[in-house]
C-alpha cells in the first residue's frame, strides 16, 4: 500500500512525521524505509536516520544543512518563512518494521551532509565538529553556513525576525558575486562568495576578506556619519559621502555595525516623517 501526501517541515528540518506520517499509518503497520521518497521543491532529500516506526528524520549536520536550505527558500522569495516549507512524500507500508537499531542514529560510515557512503580509507574525507564527512561536502557546508550568517545579519539589522520565521525580505534583494579578495583562486574564497544587497537605503556589498567581513556602503547608500565608528579600531574608509566601508572581525561585530547604521537611518526617517 503506497501512501502519498504533503507535509510541512518544522524549524529543525524534520518532516512532521509524528503529526502527519504516523497519522496516516494504520495500526500495526510500519513505514518501509526503503520506499521513502521526499521531494523538497524539486530536490530529493535523503534522511539520515529514522524513528522506530520508519518516520524519516534529519539529525546532526544533515538537519543543519536542511535548515540552511529552508532559509534560502525564504531569501529567494519561494516561501514566506521557515514554517511554510513543505515536502512531498511517498512511502509504502509494511507489516514488519524495516528499521534496524543502527538506522535510528546517524551512521558513522555515511556522510552526514550528502548521506552517501564514505570511502573505506581516510583519504578525501574531512570532519566538522568531529563528524566525518566527504572532503568536498565540507565546502558545501561552510558555504551554506556563511550564506546563512550573512543573510541573518542583514535581516537582523532591518528588523526582521531571523530565528523564528518572521517576514519575507520583500524590500531587500541580493545577487551573488565572486569573492573580491581572491576570487576562486583558493578553496576557502571559492566557498565564500560576496553579495550585493539592494535595500531601502541603497546598496550594500558584503563578503569575507580573509579573516574579516568587508562591509561596503556603496555610493548610492544613504548618507550617515562615519563617526559612529570612531571608537572601532579596525580598517575603515571613505568620508560621509560616496562609498564608505568598514571591516568587521567576525559575525558579532558584523551584526553590530549593520544594526548601528540601520538603526540610525531608521530614526532619521522617523524624525523626518514626524515633522
Amino acid at each position: 500500500m503506497k501512501i502519498e501526501g504533503v507535509c510541512k517541515l518544522d524549524f529543525w528540518g524534520l518532516p512532521t512525521g509524528s503529526a502527519v506520517l504516523l497519522k496516516n499509518r494504520e495500526e500495526g503497520t510500519y513505514i518501509d524505509i526503503n520506499t521513502i521518497e521526499l521531494d523538497f521543491y524539486g530536490e530529493k532529500l535523503i534522511p539520515n536516520q529514522f524513528d522506530k516506526w520508519g518516520n524519516p528524520q534529519f539529525g546532526g549536520l544533515a538537519g543543519k544543512i536542511l535548515i540552511y536550505k529552508i532559509r534560502q527558500k525564504v531569501h529567494d522569495g519561494i516561501i514566506d518563512n521557515e514554517y511554510c516549507a513543505e515536502v512531498n512524500y511517498s512511502y509504502s507500508l509494511s507489516n514488519e518494521s524495516t528499521v534496524e537499531f543502527i538506522d535510528r542514529l546517524p551512521r558513522i560510515n555515511i556522510c552526514q551532509i550528502c548521506n552517501k557512503k564514505l570511502p573505506l580509507s581516510l583519504e578525501n574525507v574531512d570532519n566538522i565538529n568531529n563528524i566525518v564527512v566527504h572532503d568536498e561536502c565540507t565546502d558545501e557546508y561552510y558555504k551554506l553556513d556563511m550564506i546563512d550568517n550573512i543573510m541573518s545579519g542583514v535581516k537582523t539589522a532591518f528588523g526582521y525576525n531571523t530565528k523564528w520565521g518572521g517576514e519575507a525580505l520583500d524590500n531587500i534583494t541580493y545577487k551573488v558575486i565572486p569573492n573580491e579578495y581572491c576570487g576562486d583562486s583558493c578553496r576557502i574564497c571559492a566557498r565564500q562568495p560576496w553579495f550585493i544587497f539592494r535595500t531601502p537605503f541603497g546598496h550594500l556589498k558584503i563578503g569575507w576578506r580573509k579573516r574579516v567581513i568587508n562591509i561596503t556602503f556603496m555610493e548610492d547608500f544613504k548618507h550617515f556619519d562615519m563617526e559612529i565608528f570612531k571608537d572601532e579600531n579596525v580598517t575603515k574608509w571613505g568620508d560621509n559621502t560616496g562609498e564608505r566601508g568598514i571591516h568587521a572581525w567576525g559575525y558579532e561585530k558584523y551584526d553590530e555595525y549593520l544594526y548601528k547604521v540601520i538603526r540610525l537611518l531608521k530614526k532619521e526617517n522617523e524624525s523626518v516623517g514626524n515633522k
